[in-house]
């Protein structure tokens, strides 16, 4: 694994640019291949970052932009990161990108197989993946007590697992390890000296406790890591 870590004094400036980066991969791959792929995280923490991303002036309409977890709520819940994410990011200059949805079925089992079905073989070069980290070291859908956890980490044909939250809602749907690793560019975003010292702990040593320790310890992946006080 290689960690190159950015850090900055507010949450303003490390949205910024951490915004700058991504557009610029973005960018990048419009520029190369007529497409582009984002993968995001929902919560409320990456609404700065939305939103400063939002107006880069690139030519979103070939954008695509896919979760990297979601709950099973309908896209109109408050809950849902769907929704979220249309408010915050697809504004500005990225209203006319892409987002691909996650619920497709009321019923949660049935979704999840929906989901693994339509996206077999997964169908997106992800060019730029930007994953969040909770309070207890989880990130995506990756929780240290979910009982299907090792679905998620370890399951190299399906695309999508049922996770379970500690929190209400308490299914998910999270995009696996194989999938999310093979991202191009990776990045994560968190900030505060809470959720320091747990990625201080899980960059020490890989543990069970600490989900984001995966993508802190794989061999061969390469993580950019935008830290904020």
């Amino acid at each position: 694994m290689t960690v190159t870590e950015h850090f900055f004094v507010t949450p303003e400036e490390a949205a910024e640019n951490l915004a700058l980066s991504v557009a610029d991969v973005l960018h990048k791959s419009l520029t190369e291949t007529g497409s582009a792929c984002l993968a995001v995280a929902g919560g409320k923490s990456p609404a700065l970052f939305f939103e400063k991303l939002s107006q880069a002036p690139i030519y979103w309409k070939k954008v695509t932009i896919i979760l990297t977890d979601e709950r099973h709520v309908p896209p109109t819940d408050p809950e849902s990161n769907e929704g979220f994410i249309r408010k915050t990011l697809l504004q500005n200059h990225a209203a006319n990108a892409k987002l691909v949805s996650f619920y497709r079925d009321a019923d949660y089992e049935r979704n999840i197989g929906i989901l693994n079905e339509d996206f077999y073989p997964f169908p997106y070069r992800i060019n730029a993946t930007v994953l969040g980290m909770g309070a207890d070291g989880h990130t995506a859908s990756y929780f240290a007590d979910s009982p299907n956890l090792q679905s998620a980490l370890f399951d190299p044909v399906n695309a999508f697992s049922a996770q379970t939250a500690p929190s209400e809602p308490k299914q998910r749907v999270t995009l696996n390890f194989s999938v999310l690793a093979s991202t191009e560019n990776l990045y994560l975003q968190f900030g505060g000296l809470a959720k320091r010292k747990i990625y201080e702990s899980a960059k020490k040593k890989l543990s069970p406790k600490y989900p984001i320790g995966i993508f802190l310890h794989t061999k061969g992946i390469f993580l950019r890591a935008f830290i904020h006080n």
